[in-house]
């Protein structure tokens, strides 16, 4: 398939995506129903999807979707034609990207011989073109995963959990260069015995997890996060690139009945040495 949009120079053969089964691989499957699609975050320079360079892929789907919605509630359908407008190919190429993206889902018939976009195509549009994560960009984010990992565990103390360590597996463990995505696994511990704050629920669903999980996402859409309580169940190959100094301290708040206790002893104490005072007073006389 031939674009009238070319490709950044930038870009590879290896970095190609071979048809569509490389570029279903970033999207979802055709038979996914299309409420079902996932939210698709980012697009790589230089990488193709369905034969067209990201940002060219970007670009006609926000075009297809910016015509579609402008036009009469009867001309709101896709066709050869429109695809060849909105994505710069030539006219005998949008019959090859037309088979891509109804195998891929981006498009459903409308039952008129037209189609119609779908929400995954929608995800396309708003996704963003990054630049490829290279192996050094993937050292410095490792470098800002373990900061925030030590942050975690020296501020976010209202969270009943701190991390014991963070590996890293998957490409990074590999010699490519650039890398598909930066996997990360959260080895945590509960900060106290006490504060279990989703108790009886799935490590991963727990909300003060998520919340570590998150802020960690947050640092780049390149990064996947998985967590566990032992080392064991880490995937392997896997490199340790946080590990906190020391154990977690475990700080208990006294209950109301430890407070009853001291309370009592207190004032129990504090009779008992009035009455020393007195016996050693009369003593000395």
């Amino acid at each position: 398939m031939k674009s009238l949009h070319p490709a950044p120079s930038s870009a590879s053969k290896e970095r190609r995506a071979p048809g569509a089964a490389s570029a279903r691989a970033e999207s979802a499957p055709a038979s996914r129903p299309a409420h079902e699609a996932p939210g698709i975050k980012r697009l790589i320079a230089g990488r193709l999807y369905f034969g067209l360079d990201a940002s060219v892929l970007h670009a006609g789907a926000e075009r297809l979707l910016e015509r579609v919605a402008s036009a009469k509630p009867h001309q709101r359908t896709v066709d050869k034609r429109a695809l060849a407008e909105d994505f710069g190919v030539v006219a005998h190429g949008s019959s090859a990207l037309l088979t891509e993206f109804l195998m891929a889902g981006l498009l459903q018939p409308d039952g008129s011989g037209s189609y119609l976009p779908t929400p995954l195509l929608k995800e396309y549009a708003k996704a963003c073109v990054v630049m490829p994560l290279t192996r050094e960009r993937a050292k410095a984010l490792v470098e800002r995963v373990a900061e925030l990992a030590e942050r975690v565990n020296a501020r976010w103390t209202r969270n009943a959990f701190v991390i014991e360590a963070v590996a890293v597996t998957g490409s990074y463990m590999s010699r490519r260069n650039p890398l598909d995505d930066l996997s990360l696994w959260l080895i945590v511990q509960h900060r106290s015995e006490r504060r279990r704050a989703g108790a009886g629920l799935p490590l991963a669903s727990d909300p003060d997890v998520r919340k570590i999980g998150s802020a960690m996402k947050a640092l780049s859409s390149f990064i996947h996060v998985r967590v566990a309580t032992d080392r064991e169940r880490v995937e392997r190959p896997f490199a340790i690139v946080f590990q906190a100094d020391e154990a977690p301290v475990v700080a208990r708040t006294p209950t109301l009945a430890t407070w009853w206790e001291r309370a009592v002893a207190s004032v129990g104490g504090g009779k008992l040495a009035g009455r020393r005072r007195v016996a050693r007073r009369k003593a000395s006389r």
